[in-house]
């Protein structure tokens, strides 16, 4: 399979149910899940420094490739591999200032509201779509990078997609599926002057909703699937930031698989 920077219908291959059992099927979205999850969510992009509160905001566009590889549950030696992406945009609004606890220890309990908005392609060609993906969160504060401090924040955020569906008219299967995701991550930075580096530790939970419908004989079977893998990750980026214009640079690992990501932003 050629690689490309979109999911091409692996994604039936995976639940094809020809001479498939439930289990394996499982297993086949459970392989789905984890890089769909990381591919959408994964992209930090941003320092561990919260915004100090109202007006201040930022806009960040960025993009996240993966390499994402998937073994045929049944035969473990068809292993196929190809690269998948992610466009993403998030605002951020600063909400609270937060707290000084000294003359150099501040931002304590400060706060930023995040919304975002992913577009994953899917198809090829005249089929190509992209299925758009909605979050929401938050960035907590706990210490704002100050001249002997470093900034350190957690993040909690929910993204859920909009339903996509896939045909295979070869197979006569059709399916329809929704994706959510649910991250956790904790992160720290501190301002070197020429650059910002930061790294962070994250959790996600990657859950997967499959309706699919298949030709049996003379009948049609629907079946009704949810897996829900979780990943661990780990990352670091640069951080440089031009007047109100800012670049980053991030990579990681995120489950067993390594992503790259590149984002701009704009705020104040």
């Amino acid at each position: 399979m050629a690689k490309s920077l979109i999911f091409i219908s692996v994604l039936l291959f995976a639940v094809s149910v020809f001479a498939q059992t439930q289990e394996d099927i499982e297993y086949a979205l459970n392989q789905i899940a984890k890089p769909l999850g990381g591919v959408i969510n994964d992209a930090v992009l941003q320092d561990a420094n919260t915004l100090s509160g109202l007006p201040h905001f930022q806009i960040t566009g960025g993009i996240n490739l993966r390499t994402v590889s998937f073994t045929d549950p049944t035969n473990p030696e068809n292993t196929e591999k190809w690269t998948a992406g992610a466009f993403s945009f998030e605002g951020r609004i600063g909400l609270f200032k937060g707290k000084s606890l000294g003359p150099t220890v501040g931002g304590f309990c400060s706060a930023d509201l995040l919304l975002r908005l992913a577009f994953y392609p899917i198809g090829e060609g005249d089929s190509l779509s992209f299925v758009s993906h909605f979050g929401m969160g938050i960035k907590l504060g706990l210490l704002r990078e100050s001249l002997v401090m470093p900034a350190i924040s957690v993040t909690v955020q929910f993204t859920g997609s909009s339903k996509f569906r896939l045909k295979d008219n070869e197979s006569e299967t059709y399916a329809e599926f929704t994706m959510k995701v649910f991250s956790l991550r904790a992160d720290v930075s501190k301002n070197l002057f020429v650059v910002t580096p930061y790294a962070g530790l994250g959790f996600n939970i990657n859950s997967l909703e499959a309706e699919i419908w298949y030709e049996q004989g003379i009948s049609t079977v629907h079946d009704t699937y949810e897996v829900s893998p979780s990943a661990f990750k780990v990352y670091a980026g640069l951080h440089k930031q031009i007047f109100i214009i800012g670049l980053n640079l991030e990579g990681g690992l995120s489950g067993d698989s390594f992503y790259g990501a590149f984002g701009i932003s704009a705020g104040i």
